[in-house]
């Protein structure tokens, strides 16, 4: 069976961005630093199949 899937590395939502001291977006990943005392829900995408093939091609 072929299969693929695929995401982007920093595609992660914040609900709450005040809550925030730092983000960063490096290359395939993103880096955030909560304010003491603070929390937060992060929203991170599930990868999404591009291929599923069983069988001769």
């Amino acid at each position: 069976m072929a299969y693929a899937s695929w995401i982007h590395g920093n595609a992660v939502a914040v609900e709450s961005p005040e809550s925030l001291a730092r983000v960063g977006h490096f290359g395939w990943r993103a880096d955030m630093s909560i304010n003491p005392g603070m929390s937060n829900c992060f929203h991170i995408t599930v990868p999404t199949p591009a291929i599923a093939f069983e069988g001769e091609h």
